[in-house]
């Protein structure tokens, strides 16, 4: 069975098979990483560490992991790595007033951000989130055909300047580094944006591809962010399988 969380209802927009889960808060965590960061691995594991415990205890975390291009310099291309994660990242570090970027980074629903691996202080942020009642909600239907998912979306709560990102993110990645500062290191991931869809209106169909993504391993999620201040103020996910 598919598992869900919507962080408020979703049962008129899923098919009864499909159980919801409500919060009266959730927690979305961001890591700002890289495979070129020596730094990072350590955040990595808090990162999947974070997801397998909220997943057993049912709590509303989402975990994200962006890899940012900025380290790929060194002599090693991060595989997972995106030019527009680095420029999320930037923006958060405008919108939190700070001066400069760095990794491991992570930020939480928006709002304010520590290093990604001191996991007791960030155990304590995520759960001051989860305290706070969201202000929007997120409908998600995702329907797969082949290597092809359209995923479907309904904001609710005032759609002013709110925006709806997507992302499909995957689970259990392993990858051998053979350059940079973690060369000779055999690095596992979880939660990694694969596809990122950002800047999206309040309702709408998106077509989003699987390919390279095992499906067993993967999710949609869905978040709602206010344009300016960058505080996300709704998210949903929908495990594939």
């Amino acid at each position: 069975m598919r598992r869900v969380l919507p962080f408020l209802a979703l049962l008129a927009f899923l098919p009864p098979s499909l159980r919801a889960q409500s919060s009266s808060g959730f927690a979305v965590v961001e890591l700002f990483t890289s495979q070129g960061c020596s730094s990072c691995p350590p955040a990595d594991e808090v990162l999947s560490a974070i997801d397998t415990a909220a997943r057993r205890s049912g709590r509303a975390v989402i975990p994200l992991s962006f890899h940012v291009d900025y380290w790929n310099y060194i002599g090693w291309r991060d595989t997972f790595s995106d030019g527009r994660f680095s420029q999320r990242q930037r923006e958060y570090a405008f919108s939190l007033a700070e001066r400069s970027v760095y990794t491991p980074q992570a930020v939480i629903n928006g709002r304010t951000h520590i290093v990604g691996s001191r996991r007791q202080d960030l155990e304590r942020k995520i759960q001051e989130a989860l305290e706070r009642e969201p202000t929007h909600s997120i409908q998600l239907r995702v329907q797969r055909s082949g290597d092809m998912l359209t995923v479907s979306h309904r904001l609710e709560g005032s759609p002013r300047n709110i925006e709806v990102h997507l992302a499909l993110v995957e689970r259990g990645l392993i990858e051998n580094i053979r350059r940079g500062e973690n060369r000779r290191r055999r690095l596992r991931y979880d939660n990694v944006v694969r596809n990122w869809r950002p800047g999206l209106g309040a309702t709408g169909e998106t077509m989003i591809p699987l390919r390279d993504v095992r499906a067993a391993n993967a999710s949609v999620v869905a978040l709602a962010q206010h344009r300016r201040r960058r505080h996300i103020v709704g998210a949903s996910r929908f495990d594939l399988e």
